[in-house]
């Protein structure tokens, strides 16, 4: 096993770290095998260890929605488009 000879220091806030090692320390970790465990997933896998994601907005969740119920709106032409547009717009 190579010498560990690098450090990493990090600033965080303080309830988080304390948190954090409550957690760390019921699963019988510490902080420095938590972030070398982090760093070897991330170079062996070439990604985040976890997926980062964005709530989507209200608009989007109703669309995607809308998507799994079938609910769509056929749209043939631009003509179609601007109409539903209009739909929309005096249904708000």
């Amino acid at each position: 096993m190579p010498a560990k000879t690098a450090s990493i220091n990090v600033r965080v806030d303080k309830q988080l770290k304390e948190d954090a090692l409550r957690d760390l320390d019921a699963l019988g970790l510490d902080m420095s095998t938590l972030i070398v465990m982090t760093l070897k997933a991330v170079t062996r896998e070439h990604a985040l260890p976890f997926l980062p994601t964005l709530k989507p907005s209200s608009e989007l969740a109703a669309s995607i929605d809308d998507i799994k119920t079938g609910q769509l709106t056929e749209i043939n032409d631009v003509g179609d488009y601007f109409k539903q547009l209009e739909h929309d717009a005096d249904a708000d």
